[in-house]
């Protein structure tokens, strides 16, 4: 049995369970998600728990329950010293409080789960890949019944393939971020054991995600198919696939056009341009500290449309060009073992290849998110970064607290030097 698939499993379904009993503990998850901007007027548009906490007690939950280790990752530690003075220096640490030890606790502990995660043993046997396939097949179809049964509650699917009539959403696919990992999920599955029905099921949910025309989703979970296609099939597929995708864009370049660039009120950016320059600005004012989490509301200067699509800039506007710097040299360091991966595939483990295929998929979308772990989908990026960041050699030394065993005790044991605390 893998303990590294073991533990994404139980990771995965312990988090989304949760997740989902608060789904339906919410009076109006669509409204939630999108803070009242989407949903019938007047409805409840507040969760009812932040799902910021409930991924913080999976994580927890996975690290003192199964794995019995905190591994401390002094990159991560000094990323998380330097916000803690962000904060002193910008004045917002007593009043942010609960944001800066919430960002510490999720950083660590996504950190320790993705790196110990990633020593132990990274055999896959296909009854494991086939048991959380279907957990993540009960959640697609769950996901569209809700949608079509409870419409402007569950989500929307008027099937219009319009972005400028009513967009829908499948809400449920949203909380559990499963647009972000069955793709990928299904592509390594075929790759290690050829099983061919997750990818029939990944072309309908490409199709019902391109019939809401929501930009994101859509290039998320095609983006594993398109990697796949163009790096590691064979030549005459490829050579195949990029004159089809060429033909394609020629013959419907207005269509193509017209999904990128036009929305309702005709801005491609949907406002975030002016976002991304306000805090482009900021940043420019306090360079190397920042401006402190969430200046953005206590300055109360801000006016346009979009207001929390920031992405990565925000780790530099608020926690200054140290914190930003080191965060990023993770991803970069991640992409760059995530390549490496797909570039040797035959020699690849499942986990590896999942992993890869998921971050490289999901790093475009880091102009608007991932700034924190504040959903699934952030914790399944920066799970992704941790864990493939960790691939590098020679390795870092950790600092382990708690007391090993099993895989985790001898991986410890092989490749770390302990430190004693």
């Amino acid at each position: 049995m893998s303990d590294t698939h073991t533990t994404f499993r139980r990771l995965y379904v312990l988090t989304v369970s949760i997740l989902i009993v608060n789904f339906f503990l919410t009076s109006n998850p669509y409204a939630a998600s999108h803070s009242g901007r989407i949903g019938a007027t007047g409805v409840d548009d507040k969760h009812f728990l932040a799902p910021a906490y409930l991924i913080l007690i999976g994580l927890t939950a996975v690290a003192v329950m199964y794995q019995r280790v905190l591994l401390l990752d002094y990159r991560v530690i000094t990323a998380i010293l330097v916000m803690l003075v962000s904060g002193l220096a910008s004045s917002t640490i007593a009043s942010e409080a609960v944001t800066y030890t919430y960002n510490a606790l999720a950083f660590i502990l996504c950190s320790s789960v993705a790196i110990v995660m990633g020593g132990t043993s990274l055999d896959v046997s296909i009854e494991e890949t086939k048991a959380l396939l279907r957990f993540l097949n009960l959640l697609l179809i769950a996901g569209v019944i809700l949608a079509l049964a409870y419409p402007g509650r569950y989500g929307s699917l008027p099937f219009e393939f319009s972005r400028l009539s009513s967009r829908g959403e499948v809400t449920l696919w949203n909380y559990t971020a499963i647009t972000v990992v069955y793709s990928s999920f299904a592509i390594a599955a075929y790759h290690k054991f050829r099983l061919i029905h997750p990818l029939i099921i990944s072309l309908l949910a490409f199709i019902v995600i391109l019939s809401t025309y929501t930009r994101t989703p859509l290039l998320i979970m095609s983006l594993p198919f398109i990697i796949y296609v163009l790096f590691l099939s064979k030549p005459i597929i490829r050579v195949s696939a990029v004159l089809l995708g060429v033909t394609g864009c020629v013959l419907f370049s207005r269509e193509v056009a017209k999904f990128f660039l036009v929305t309702d009120g005709g801005d491609a950016t949907s406002g975030r341009l002016q976002l991304w320059e306000y805090h482009w600005n900021y940043f420019l004012k306090n360079p190397l500290l920042g401006n402190g989490a969430y200046f953005q509301s206590t300055l109360g200067n801000y006016s346009g449309d979009a207001t929390s699509e920031i992405g990565i800039l925000k780790m530099y506007s608020e926690f200054g060009l140290l914190f930003g710097a080191i965060m990023t040299y993770l991803i970069v360091k991640a992409v760059i073992n995530g390549l490496r991966v797909l570039r040797n595939v035959g020699q690849a483990h499942f986990m590896d290849l999942f992993l890869a295929l998921t971050l490289i998929s999901m790093v475009p979308n880091l102009v608007q998110t991932y700034s924190r772990i504040l959903s699934m989908e952030d914790m399944v990026f920066w799970l992704s970064v941790f864990y493939l960041s960790a691939k590098s050699k020679p390795l870092i030394r950790y600092v382990i607290l708690g007391k090993p065993r099993g895989a985790v005790k001898a991986w410890q044991q092989q490749q770390l030097r302990r430190v004693s605390v």
